[in-house]
């Protein structure tokens, strides 16, 4: 048998149970594989995926030892109802130092020791840079820690940050933080909330613009479902191949917004073609035949395009790029599997109402052969 998106779409037609199945279970796997593994698949770390002179002088340094590659962190804590002079006040910096303290070297690796600095630790110039510093109104005190290893390791230690912070942000006393790892994990949750408020709102707008378009409210969500499961399959896929390729955060953002939108478009072009060839009179399985010849054809050379333009960004030697790509490749690639395969199979279980044809979705509906008018479902 000839595998071409024809003899797909037959294939998964016959047997749209077994299909339906297997998708399902290749989606369970997927939400399962993201879950555990996803988050440490992604890195906040980008760099040069050649060797430009940049990266050979940074190499230099590291070798000679002549740059301490470190990762600081700025804690500011205020009182608005006295001075930093007060002794109460000076209590809660040094407690709050001992916390940090009490880390552990795996988290923190240099500590101011106390609040305020003595006359000889005021002398010493690396000590003194970390503070704790007394603000010029009096009302605030600034001090620096260091933190253990590199940016992913340092961003795994966040909460404990924050469970640090929240604890001495209490009554008159205010506790912040400034950094590399804290405020990409600001960042990170802006992002994630943003994305779950505009998903929302897009998949609620899809899901109204299809119910009008087809007249049908299984015509209209099965586009939706076709998203979700490329997203689905898609997220796993990274956690997989995160464990040996590092994709950058911003992929999953990405990855959402392309799945939703090749998982409609495809649907879209594939249903509608589905919905013309049972307006002529042809039964459920050569329909879904007919429409594989055609729209799955279409759509398997449309995203065909879309993956070897993606591949272009590869070619960019900075891992961020790459990362980009390769999860925007594998979102695109999820979606042509499923339209060639997933779909024949909705179709098939769904014959009736996703081939009835509502009042505004009525222009798809017409048999050229015929005289002109509408042609009713079979």
């Amino acid at each position: 048998m000839k595998l071409n998106p024809e003899t797909l779409a037959r294939a998964s037609s016959r047997h749209p149970g077994r299909t339906v199945a297997i998708w399902a279970v290749i989606l369970v796997l997927g939400f399962g594989a993201s879950a555990v593994m996803l988050s440490s698949a992604l890195t906040t770390d980008f760099d040069f995926s050649n060797n430009p002179e940049a990266k050979q002088a940074k190499t230099i340094l590291d070798r000679e030892q002549l740059e301490q590659d470190v990762i600081p962190e700025t804690f500011v804590m205020t009182d608005s109802a006295g001075a930093v002079s007060d002794p109460a006040f000076q209590q809660q910096v040094n407690a709050a130092l001992s916390d940090l303290r009490a880390l552990g070297p795996e988290v923190v690796t240099t500590v101011p020791a106390s609040y305020p600095l003595s006359t000889e630790q005021r002398k010493d110039p690396q000590v003194a840079a970390l503070g704790p510093i007394d603000s010029q109104d009096g009302t605030a005190v600034l001090f620096t820690v260091i933190l253990a290893g590199n940016s992913d390791q340092t961003a795994s230690h966040v909460e404990q940050l924050n469970e640090i912070k929240d604890r001495y942000t209490t009554g008159d006393t205010t506790m912040y933080m400034l950094g590399e790892p804290t405020s990409t994990d600001d960042f990170k949750k802006i992002s994630e909330e943003d994305l779950q408020k505009g998903e929302s709102i897009g998949i609620l707008v899809a899901i109204i613009v299809l119910l009008v378009v087809f007249g049908s409210a299984i015509a209209g969500v099965t586009p939706i479902i076709m998203g979700i499961f490329a997203i689905g399959v898609a997220f796993g896929l990274v956690g997989l191949l995160g464990q040996i390729w590092r994709f950058s955060f911003f992929v999953p953002n990405l990855m959402s917004m392309m799945g939703l939108a090749v998982g409609i478009d495809y649907s879209l072009f594939t249903v509608s073609r589905y919905r013309e060839e049972r307006a002529r009179g042809r039964d459920k399985l050569e329909a879904i035949g007919m429409t594989g010849a055609t729209a799955n054809r279409a759509v398997f050379f449309s995203g065909l395009t879309v993956i070897l333009a993606l591949a272009g960004m590869l070619i960019i030697p900075l891992t961020i790029f790459r990362g980009l790509a390769g999860g925007a490749i594998l979102v695109v690639a999820v979606s042509l599997a499923l339209s060639m395969t997933l779909l024949p199979a909705l179709m098939a279980l769904f014959p009736h109402p996703l081939a009835s044809s509502g009042a505004v979705g009525a222009w798809n509906m017409v048999d050229p052969e015929a005289s002109g008018t509408p042609s009713a479902v079979a």
